[in-house]
């Protein structure tokens, strides 16, 4: 195979708005190395022979720390007698971040100069944080109150709308990527008026490219509702973050779990923040067998089908759950004819319960100030598809073209311990991991019941709807009992506080404002009813609660004014009232309720009542089996049982459920590392190749029958040198399967 690369780098010199362009030029470029991966380690080495046309250019001039580069490559290829098949051009553009000038006076003689350029997400990791820190600086890292201050004056919301509601953590990234770019970002790309810098007339073209985001989850798809569906959270939870910004999204979207990458366009770089796509091989299940479930008084039997140890190395594919792999995604034109992007909009201005108008709010506080309009922050419809095409389908890489693969499994990368989100200070929990996963395992062996309860966890671990957190990835031959022997790796879960995203029990908070309106003989009648039950402890709390009190009694003993308009008699004039006159503060006696106070007590009175009814609507269109709920329906302590198991239920979904989802998904991928290898492999260059695609070898040409290789790519690297004529593109693929992957057929046993 053939190849011709065309090139173009163009250097601008932000400070004078004037640019220098290289289109092609190997008397004056010597090399050119790019770096990318989904550690935003993304950078670009350009070096230069200080050759004659390095003189004539005024190129010591331009290369200036923080000026703007953008590199344009193009790659035509041509297969012997095939002629042309079509290339694939790539781009890179950022910061000089250094600059590196090398001389050699020996008897090769050569000078020559390099400089490295970093992106906008690698600056984002890096340098978006104040280094030089002011007394006042060093205040707002003290005081979390000055830091949702400088939060809500970057964003333009005086009122602190924006800090004062919950968000999906969709709609919460999106925040702080607004709250980044006009903190860091908007000084750098626009001039104080608004405008974008451009270069001098009379091209005026534009400097920077737009830096937007495309966060792909947490929407829903034609009825198909989203796992973070009643994860919201507040603003505040994150008012104590330090250091770089890139950590403000790590905390919210925590590795491995979500995966980060940049897509550049030729006018655009997008920063794509997607759940990571986890892989699993397709193990064959066996014949069902019957389990015992259930406490002594109730035993049931229940049909599982176990699935199988053996299975082959062409069978590993994406797990297509919940929002991990690419169906849901690649879905979204067929089922609702909307891009991916169209859906994110929608969710960040909308929501089932009421409209968010995060976009419409940001852009009334500051984008029209700015002269930026904020929608334009986030991918565009194009940009989305060819991300979906791009990221959300299996590429083929043509392994005829392979110069070299190297792949590698070791004991160490076999998971043997709980996996954690290494995030939260466990010192203040004083408590390990493992005893808390234990503990919350205890609970569900018990839910489990039968005399069997680990057997019966073992055999069920991977049967879709079950969700176990811890996994045990155990080879067990009879599955049942203490009949297994004890591999490389043993046990994985997470510890729920570190992965839950919801940290306020909406649903338990949602009936605490019923109870309050509850008579107390109808909650002695449900305490009656539930001892023992997780139902009466809820009881017990209302019941004691200042807020509940004897409807019976209520009115007769409530302080009523006589006088609640103020009126007084007018002098003369029988039946005929005015308003008093207003008294200051001094003149208020000690007895009476001062004006601003009783209005606080209406003002909040009403702020109850309007909580009790949003929470009755929000239980009438819930499936409680319990209709639509009223201020008379409630009165009944059936009602009330019934409504608190529901609640108490919908929270371990959303809490421990929830993180029990994502562990089903991660778990069954990390079952696999023992059968995977970290691969590398150097080829001619491809541009095509990017870091978050899954990749896998293309081998139908006769001449190609080998190797098997189909994994998950981390990171790629492009060198073209010039002096040694040589275009070489390294590819680091992780938790790859390969020929001997597959495990022989054997009837015996589970894995």
């Amino acid at each position: 195979m053939q190849q011709v690369l065309k090139f173009k780098i163009e250097i601008f010199d932000v400070r004078t708005r004037t640019s220098i362009s290289v289109i092609d030029d190997t008397a004056l470029v010597s090399s050119i190395q790019v770096r990318k991966g989904t550690t935003l380690d993304n950078t670009a080495t350009i070096t230069f022979h200080k050759s004659k046309t390095y003189d004539l250019l005024p190129m010591e001039t331009i290369l200036k720390l923080y000026n703007y580069v953008k590199i344009e490559l193009d790659v035509t290829n041509y297969e012997t007698g095939a002629g042309r098949i079509p290339g694939s051009k790539f781009y890179f553009s950022g910061f000089i971040q250094t600059i590196n000038k090398a001389s050699n006076f020996g008897t090769n003689p050569s000078a020559t100069v390099s400089i490295t350029v970093s992106d906008y997400a690698n600056l984002m990791k890096t340098t978006f944080y104040t280094k030089n820190l002011t007394f006042l600086e060093i205040l707002n890292q003290a005081v979390p109150e000055f830091r949702l201050i400088n939060l809500s004056k970057e964003l333009g919301d005086d009122s602190a709308r924006l800090l004062d509601d919950f968000y999906t953590p969709t709609q919460l990234g999106f925040i702080f990527f607004v709250f980044l770019y006009f903190k860091f970002m908007y000084k750098i790309l626009y001039e104080d008026d608004g405008s974008s810098k451009k270069t001098s007339s009379p091209d005026s073209r534009e400097i920077f490219k737009k830096f937007k985001i495309h966060m792909p989850f947490g929407f829903e798809i034609a009825g198909s509702e989203s796992m973070f569906s009643g994860q919201e959270q507040t603003l505040t939870i994150y008012k104590q973050l330090q250091g770089v910004a890139l950590d403000l999204f790590k905390y919210i979207y925590p590795e491995p779990i979500f995966e980060f990458s940049t897509f550049e366009t030729y006018d655009t770089v997008v920063l794509m923040i997607r759940l990571t796509p986890f892989m699993k091989f397709d193990r064959p299940v066996s014949p069902s067998i019957n389990i015992t479930t259930g406490q002594a008084s109730s035993y049931q039997e229940k049909s599982v089908s176990p699935q199988e140890a053996s299975f082959y190395a062409d069978s590993y594919n994406v797990i297509e759950r919940f929002e991990f792999g690419f169906d849901r995604i690649k879905s979204c034109r067929e089922k609702t004819g909307k891009s991916p992007a169209s859906l994110l909009r929608e969710h960040l201005d909308e929501d089932k319960e009421k409209p968010k108008r995060i976009i419409q709010t940001i852009q009334n506080a500051i984008g029209y100030s700015k002269h930026l309009n904020v929608d334009d922050l986030i991918a565009n419809n194009d940009e989305a598809d060819e991300i979906t095409d791009l990221f959300f389908e299996e590429i083929p890489i043509d392994t005829r073209f392979l110069e070299s693969i190297n792949m590698t499994r070791s004991a160490s990368s076999v998971v043997n311990v709980i996996w954690t989100v290494p995030a939260t200070d466990t010192a203040i929990l004083k408590m390990s991991g493992r005893e808390l996963i234990y503990a919350y395992l205890e609970e569900k062996l018990n839910k489990i019941g039968d005399s069997d309860k680990f057997g019966n966890y073992l055999v069920q671990q991977f049967d879709p709807g079950f969700n176990p957190n811890p996994v045990f990835l155990m080879y067990y031959r009879n599955v049942y009992k203490q009949n297994f022997v004890s591999g490389d790796m043993n046990y994985f879960g997470f510890r729920e506080f570190e992965i839950k995203w919801n940290y306020l029990s909406v649903n338990y908070n949602a009936t605490s404002y019923i109870l309050a309106n509850v008579d107390k003989d109808v909650l002695k009648k449900a305490r009656e009813a539930s001892k023992g039950t997780v139902v009466q402890r809820m009881i017990d709390e209302a019941m004691n609660s200042s807020n509940n009190s004897h409807k019976t009694t209520r009115t007769s003993t409530a302080k009523v004014s006589r006088n609640p308009f103020n009126l007084v008699p007018v002098p003369g004039k029988p039946g005929i009232f005015k308003a008093a006159p207003m008294k200051s503060i001094r003149q208020t006696s000690k007895t009476e309720v001062k004006p601003v106070k009783s209005q606080q007590a209406k003002l909040e009175a009403a702020r109850k009542k309007q909580l009790f009814t949003d929470a009755l609507a929000r239980y009438s269109k819930e499936k409680t089996g319990l209709g639509v709920l009223d201020e008379k329906r409630i009165q009944n302590a059936d009602t009330i049982i019934k409504l608190l198991q529901y609640a108490k239920e919908s929270d371990d979904n959303l809490m421990g459920g929830f993180v029990s989802q994502i562990n089903s998904v991660v778990a069954e991928a990390y079952r696999e590392n023992e059968h995977l290898y970290d691969c590398s492999i150097t080829k001619p260059i491809d541009l095509s190749i990017l870091p978050g695609m899954i990749v896998k070898s293309s081998n139908e040409s006769r001449r190609a029958s080998a190797p098997f290789f189909k994994g998950y790519v981390t990171a790629i690297s492009h060198t073209i040198d010039f002096n040694a004529a040589t275009m070489k593109t390294a590819i680091n693929i992780s938790r790859t399967a390969s020929d001997d992957s597959g495990v022989a057929f054997s009837p015996v046993g589970f894995d």
